[in-house]
Parts: C-alpha cells; sequence; structure tokens
C-alpha cells in the first residue's frame, strides 16, 4: 500500500528535531511536491486515559482517504 512508502520516506524527518509546526509544514511541502492533497491543523489531542493535553498541536491529514493522519512529533 502506498502508505507504507509514504511512511517510509518520511521517517527520516524524525530526526531533524523540527516541532510539531515545523515538521507539518515540511510534511506538507512534500506532499504538495508529490501532488497528494491533504489538509493542515492545528488544535489539541487529549489523552483521554491519563487526562494529558497537548497544546497547540499540528498535523496533517490525507483528503478523500479515510482517516490517515501524518504526525511524526505526538507521542503517547
Amino acid at each position: 500500500m502506498w502508505h507504507d512508502a509514504l511512511e517510509i520516506g518520511l521517517l527520516p524527518l524524525e530526526e531533524t528535531g523540527l516541532y510539531c509546526d515545523g515538521m507539518t509544514y515540511v510534511i506538507s511541502h512534500v506532499l504538495r511536491i508529490a501532488d497528494i492533497p491533504h489538509r493542515c491543523y492545528m488544535g489539541y489531542v487529549k489523552d483521554e486515559k491519563r487526562g494529558d493535553l497537548v497544546a497547540p498541536h499540528c498535523w496533517v491529514e490525507l483528503e478523500g482517504d479515510g482517516d490517515w493522519i501524518v504526525d511524526l512529533r505526538l507521542r503517547t
């Protein structure tokens, strides 16, 4: 599946040290060059089990492809 290839291609970005906003920008740029429709989001993430809240947080969602979210910075 092409999502696996996308994941493998993006994994080296984890070593850049970028925060979620910069990482979202770089991932969006890569996807735009590859003509992959997507949207960038900014909001928060809440861990329902522990109650931890991450805000602000940025991520990318692939359009028209179900619930595929690209987020290399969120850690639970």
